[in-house]
């Protein structure tokens, strides 16, 4: 864990991906509510998540990952009061997405994912890509269950986000409209033990450049995780103010 938030900054700046502690950054009483409100958002979507589990997930153009569920909705509502938006505003997060940005942050997007096994080959975020979403972008991933090499986690590769000289580029093919590659055509161009898998307890908070290059989602257990996004205030918001 990263203690400072200089320490993680420099980590950041350095790798395009550091881990710290949920609750050191939300406060121990906000961590339990987001804790308490997970847990409860699970059991009211159960039909929706059995249907995951059989492969029966409705997908859409645009929402088309059979393997992770949306706990809070395709599209959340953002209501400043809920624990989400109170966790995704929580001010050292947004002290760090304000200095790393370089600019004044905008919450673009939340939700609590649950991915569950897949037992499909490797598709779409599953393979190596760059998200796109906006020029500059910072993410923060609240761990709400252990997240083992079995449960999927996030993979990796550092320094290759934007404040870096990217120079990996692997052979590609576009899935979703989204330049993808497989892990043999990643480690053609980087060898495997320099991919950094995100493995972490309950409470990790994982922070995030995911201009670099990165895949995540494919397991064989669930992985339980709440996600905010950021861009800045010059990139178009997901939610209006």
């Amino acid at each position: 864990m990263i203690a400072t938030m200089t320490d993680t900054l420099e980590a950041l700046d350095r790798d395009g991906i550091v881990s710290s502690s949920a609750a050191e950054l939300v406060g121990a009483t906000l961590w339990g509510e987001l804790r308490e409100a997970a847990a409860e958002a699970l059991t009211e979507s159960a039909w929706l998540v059995d249907l995951a589990r059989r492969g029966q997930l409705p997908t859409t153009k645009r929402v088309h990952k059979p393997y992770l569920v949306r706990l809070l909705g395709d599209w959340p509502d953002y209501d400043s009061t809920s624990v989400w938006a109170r966790v995704a505003n929580a001010t050292p997060i947004l002290d760090l997405a304000r200095t790393y940005l370089g600019a004044p942050p905008s919450l673009n997007a939340f939700n609590l994912w649950l991915t569950v096994p897949s037992h499909q080959p490797p598709t779409d975020s599953q393979l190596w890509h760059r998200d796109v979403d906006a020029p500059s972008i910072f993410k923060v991933f609240f761990y709400l269950s252990d997240v083992t090499p079995e449960a999927g986690p996030l993979t990796y590769l550092p320094r290759t986000h934007r404040w870096t000289a990217h120079g990996i580029e692997p052979e590609t093919t576009r899935v979703c409209n989204v330049p993808r590659a497989t892990d043999a055509q990643m480690r053609a161009v980087a060898p495997t033990e320099t991919w950094r898998e995100a493995t972490g307890p309950l409470g990790t908070a994982l922070l995030v450049d995911t201009s670099g290059w990165h895949k995540g989602g494919h397991g064989t257990i669930d992985r339980l995780v709440f996600t905010a996004m950021y861009t800045t205030v010059a990139d178009l918001g997901y939610f209006a103010r």
